[in-house]
């Protein structure tokens, strides 16, 4: 039966007055007016109302809303040896943008970034919650290299402090990690490079890892799904509708994730119409996911919860719920 999911990270910033603001709490805590023990309550408050809000709209499985970042490779740069954080970059085509690592000396890992946050957000619900990480390719790809200047190198580095992540994220019982890997569709070139990396961060551990693409065709991956060893690839079916053939034709080793939810747009997608491509997806894969395109933080938190009803009640509608 299909089953709903989110892509990734989530509005830090709530709808209604008196709920906790995080960008407030920030800039409170930049003035000393809070002390680091506010902040991190009032991230772990923030967190478990994002992880109730999609349960109760129904998400089958949802993420911890990655309330602690302000994007995808930031954290594990700040904590690792061996980056220095620089100016902001413009992430992909949207209009945010992150500070982009530069990689100074060699990297090492130094402590968990991703299993406090699992564990809190496990302990809110008590079921599955999904981790959403770098892949090492994109972790590589959104950083400079100053120290390296070798790419295997420093790839191999990067897959062995993601790897150590992941078995402290093994260690507090996480079942479901996803990997995005956005930049892989425009650099088909290192395909077996990003395909190995990945692999080798992998290797041995028990739990269902997924690979998630966004804001790009597939096409020229899809072909080589195989070389993945993950259990389910997920990607944006919006941005490039064509995505979805990709899916249906070559996700036959893997268990597909189809983006289907427009996570840039306040716009509602029609009740009928997913249903219509629902159907469709279940005649070929009937335990296939179904999710947003991208991450939510694009979104004001109210089009966002708008968001995630409509996939929860559509898909639980279409198992006859």
């Amino acid at each position: 039966m299909l089953k709903s999911t989110v892509t990734g990270n989530y509005p830090k910033l709530p709808t209604q007055k008196g709920d906790i603001n995080i960008r407030r709490m920030l800039h409170r805590f930049d003035k000393a007016e809070i002390n680091r023990q506010e902040l991190e309550q009032a991230f772990d408050a923030v967190t478990g109302r994002v992880v109730r809000e999609q349960l109760e709209s129904g998400i089958d499985l949802p993420t911890d809303g990655q309330i602690r970042w302000d994007d995808i490779v930031t954290p594990f740069a700040s904590q690792a040896d061996g980056f220095e954080i620089n100016g902001l970059i413009r992430w992909f085509d949207n209009n945010v943008y992150y500070r982009k690592p530069a990689v100074v000396s060699d990297i090492k890992w130094r402590k968990p970034v991703a299993a406090n946050a699992y564990r809190l957000a496990y302990s809110q619900v008590g079921k599955a919650v999904k981790v959403v990480l770098p892949a090492p390719y994109s972790l590589m790809r959104l950083s400079e290299d100053c120290h390296y200047h070798n790419q295997d190198r420093l790839l191999a580095d990067l897959a062995a402090l993601l790897r150590a992540e992941v078995e402290a994220l093994v260690a507090a019982g996480a079942e479901h990690i996803q990997f995005d890997d956005p930049c892989l569709q425009y650099h088909v070139e290192d395909l077996s490079l990003a395909a190995e990396a990945l692999n080798s961060v992998v290797k041995g551990f028990h739990a269902t890892f997924w690979l998630c693409f966004y804001f790009g065709s597939i096409e020229k991956i899809a072909p080589d799904f195989g070389m993945f060893n993950v259990s389910i690839i997920a990607a944006d079916c919006v941005s490039v509708p064509a995505n979805c053939e990709q899916l249906l034709r070559f996700a036959h080793q893997q268990i597909p994730c189809f983006g289907m939810v427009d996570a840039r747009n306040i716009k509602l997608e029609q009740d009928d119409i997913l249903r219509q491509k629902y159907e469709r997806i279940s005649l070929l894969f009937p335990d296939a996911y179904i999710s947003t395109s991208c991450g939510l933080e694009f979104l004001p938190h109210a089009s966002a919860l708008e968001k995630i009803r409509l996939l929860g009640r559509t898909v639980k509608q279409f198992r006859g719920e």
